[in-house]
């Protein structure tokens, strides 16, 4: 199976903090948005193993927010 087209997806928000917000694709539960608030930039991880995935970038980007902040 492939991954879909952003455009295509309906985003539910799961889940969010300071640093950022997760979504998950409503059609593709395998298939994830992040969105970090200092880079404004979004993160895609799909298949098998994104949830744990988007779950460590999250941990690795909250750490980084607690040692430096967000300019």
């Amino acid at each position: 199976m492939s991954r879909p087209k952003v455009k295509d997806v309906t985003w539910n928000r799961i889940f969010h903090n300071v640093v950022g917000e997760v979504y998950q694709a409503k059609e593709e539960p395998m298939f994830y948005r992040v969105k970090i608030n200092r880079y404004r930039k979004n993160a895609f991880f799909y298949g098998e193993t994104a949830s744990v995935d988007y779950q460590r970038y999250m941990y690795d980007e909250t750490i980084k927010y607690g040692l430096y902040g967000i300019p």
